[in-house]
């Protein structure tokens, strides 16, 4: 009789036991915790594309200044620190893939971060002589028309400002020989004038022209370089990564929950099975 009550119960507990299993292992993926990580990997990508959008934009001189740049560097780093804590549901083999993956991003993205400060520099420099160089050049042009002795400066330096404009605008750096060539006849104008009224904007002029023509291309350079850092690869990894470990943490916890049901049924089954027995035995011991 002890024996029957020992097994009895070793086979309840047994039971108890793997129902706890299953169960616990059937709500393993939370879809809270899912969407919140899902939402912080996609929020990589848009601030990476911000990023190279903006880069482009400070190129063009259609952004007025680059705090963003930092704003959207902090909060990258931010985001990839809140991104390692993964969710609970996630395997040993997902998160080892994952912490790989976040490594070659972080040191990626700090490329990127050194490098906007070069850009910057270099990006400030070309961007202030733009701007000062279309609005001192026509006022020069317009002073050497009214002037009898600076009709070939007129001429030479409104050749000169319309192709460093579009050179400024262009990533082609076949205009260089020829804005070289204006610089000579402008310069050899002043030369010819030490003493004009002019010739000091001229000089001032020549120097921001020297600066574009310097700077232009090593800003190209960087603004390639800085679009190229494969920051938005690695969140796209990251993200496709992460959908394929929670697919399989899904299909997981699918199994677990079709194996609880199996389970409930059988358990229901085994019940069913214990009242007919015991009605049985009732009525042949009546």
């Amino acid at each position: 009789m002890k024996l029957g009550i020992i097994k009895m119960t070793l086979i309840a507990a047994g039971v108890t036991g793997l129902f706890g299993v299953l169960y616990v292992r059937s709500s393993g993926v939370k879809f809270a915790e899912h969407d919140r990580y899902e939402r912080g990997l996609q929020r990589l990508k848009q601030l990476d594309t911000a990023f190279n959008v903006d880069v482009l934009k400070a190129r063009f001189r259609l952004l007025n200044n680059y705090d963003g740049f930092a704003e959207q560097i902090d909060e990258s780093f931010t985001t990839l620190r809140e991104l390692q804590t993964f969710p609970a549901f996630l395997e040993a083999d997902g998160r080892a893939a994952l912490n790989r993956t976040f490594a070659s991003f972080s040191n990626s993205l700090a490329q990127k971060q050194a490098m906007i400060e070069q850009f910057k520099t270099q990006n400030s420099v070309v961007r202030n002589s733009l701007n000062y160089f279309p609005i001192a050049g026509g006022e020069l042009i317009k002073k050497a028309a009214d002037a009898p002795d600076a009709r070939d400066l007129e001429l030479n330096f409104d050749e000169l400002m319309r192709e460093l404009l579009v050179f400024s605008l262009t990533a082609e750096d076949e205009l260089e020989p020829q804005i070289r060539l204006s610089m000579e006849k402008v310069r050899a104008w002043a030369d010819a004038h030490p003493k004009h009224a002019d010739t000091q904007m001229v000089t001032s002029l020549l120097a921001h022209a020297r600066a574009i023509l310097a700077r232009k291309p090593k800003v190209d350079a960087l603004t390639r370089q800085l679009v190229d850092i494969p920051t938005g690869e690695r969140a796209d990894e990251l993200l496709h990564l992460y959908q394929s470990q929670f697919g399989l943490a899904l299909q997981k916890t699918q199994a677990y929950r079709l194996a609880l049901f199996g389970c409930c049924v059988l358990l229901l089954g085994g019940i069913a099975w214990a009242i007919f027995a015991l009605r049985s035995a009732n009525r042949h011991l009546e």
